[in-house]
């Protein structure tokens, strides 16, 4: 049922770990999280899929400092059970490492989680871990990744070196998973361009620089994508996507600007060798920029109350064009509000939109979070989408969409899907 066997033996022995050190070690902090989730869909699936799911989540956060304080350990395991798609089951370490302080340099060796990223409605130079797709359809939520990194400090910013070893493949939604492709993906083959497949040593650089109200990042990553694409098997009698995973090089860069009430952000980037292999008869342009760019303005007090209201506003463009399948979001625009609630249960309200004005495609997602108590924390979530056409009827019509290179409307795949979701966590 689980995949990773591996992770699964490292998360049970890290776990009997922390019982030990609970018990017999002083000065360090052990948190657990438990999460029970449940969505609801306003249609069944494409594919007969059930209109409501549960899930349970478990994550624990163990820190240990050694005395000389230059020396402390990390281990934050995670775990999750589905009541529909086990595809959706998940033993992972998130993060495992050790972490080591020196004069004007940091080293970290383990399995750890890297994010890069300043705009809001995508995060394009975000590339270190592989994003867990069957946790959130936003890709927000990622997978542990083995690495060494070292950060050097320097008078005038910050340089980051990684060493990633240990490939992860992404997550894909189960037969009945939602979120899911008309055609499924088969998880089970996939395929690298690289010969030492998940082996491969991948590499990455950042640089980060404040100069007076501007942050800057820079970076460089050369290795396997966490990106797959996904190419036809051929087999009209049992037809599925297979996942293949190029060899990249991507540069990039974000940028934050603060002036007075106002937040302007940019994140940018050119990837190199994100091609489909030889003989897959698909033709998509593996050389390519995309870019997102746009502000946040910040109402402090509205209606003379405690309340803050951000205005947000993005452009998303990819060079690729709308031609090409691979480019969702090759020049649509995000529009969204955040309401900052100020009050002790740190309540937030996050509120958007992306149209893409050639498709008619829409997307509007909501987002609520608060704090019940200490230990108590409850989060509303809700996507639809419309405009666009919805998924074919048979799998001979989705088959004939893929043979003629269909492209237009590429959220079809979502237009049943429209969701609430509602979690409950407890800490403890």
């Amino acid at each position: 049922m689980f995949k990773h066997v591996i992770s699964a033996v490292s998360t049970t022995a890290l776990l009997s770990i922390s019982s030990f050190f609970s018990s017999t070690v002083m000065g360090y902090e052990l948190t657990h999280e438990l999460t029970a989730q449940w969505r609801g869909f306003f249609n069944d699936g494409d594919m007969n899929q059930k209109r409501s799911d549960f899930s349970l989540e478990y994550e624990s956060d163990f820190f240990y400092e050694l005395e000389s304080g230059v020396d402390s350990f990390i281990v934050v395991p995670k775990l999750r059970v589905d009541q529909q798609d086990p595809e959706r089951n998940l033993i992972d370490l998130q993060k495992a490492y050790w972490n080591h302080l020196g004069d004007g340099w940091e080293l970290r060796a383990g399995i750890h989680k890297v994010f890069w990223g300043v705009t809001e409605s995508r995060h394009l130079v975000d590339v270190i871990n592989q994003t867990d797709l069957v946790s959130a359809i936003d890709q927000e939520d990622k997978l542990g990744q083995p690495m060494i990194n070292t950060s050097f400090e320097f008078e005038s910013g910050i340089l980051d070196v990684f060493m990633l070893a240990g490939f992860r493949e992404r997550t894909f939604p189960g037969e009945d998973g939602r979120f899911r492709t008309f055609i499924p993906v088969d998880g089970d083959s996939t395929h690298y361009e690289s010969s030492k497949e998940a082996s491969r040593i991948d590499w990455a650089a950042r640089w980060v620089q404040t100069i007076d109200s501007t942050d800057i990042g820079i970076y460089l990553f050369s290795g396997t994508s966490r990106e797959p694409l996904l190419v036809f098997n051929n087999d009209l009698t049992n037809p599925e996507l297979e996942p293949y995973y190029p060899v990249i090089t991507q540069v990039g860069f974000d940028l934050q600007h603060v002036y007075e009430a106002w937040l302007f952000k940019l994140e940018a980037i050119h990837r190199r060798g994100f091609d489909y292999p030889s003989g897959s008869g698909i033709d998509s342009d593996g050389d390519f920029e995309s870019l997102v760019g746009g502000f946040e303005y910040t109402q402090v007090g509205i209606f003379e109350t405690p309340m803050d209201l951000g205005w947000i506003a993005e452009y998303l463009y990819d060079s690729r064009g709308k031609d090409d399948p691979l480019a969702v979001f090759e020049d649509d625009w995000f529009v969204g509000w955040r309401l900052a609630f100020n009050d002790i249960n740190d309540s937030e309200l996050l509120a958007g939109i992306i149209v893409d004005p050639s498709s008619s495609e829409k997307t509007i997602g909501l987002e609520y979070n608060q704090r019940l108590s200490d230990s108590l924390a409850i989060a509303v979530e809700g996507r639809t989408w419309f405009g666009g056409d919805k998924a074919p009827d048979t799998m001979q019509e989705a088959l004939l969409g893929l043979q003629a290179g269909e492209s237009q409307d590429k959220l079809a795949s979502l237009m049943n899907d429209d969701y609430v979701e509602l979690s409950l966590t407890y800490y403890f």
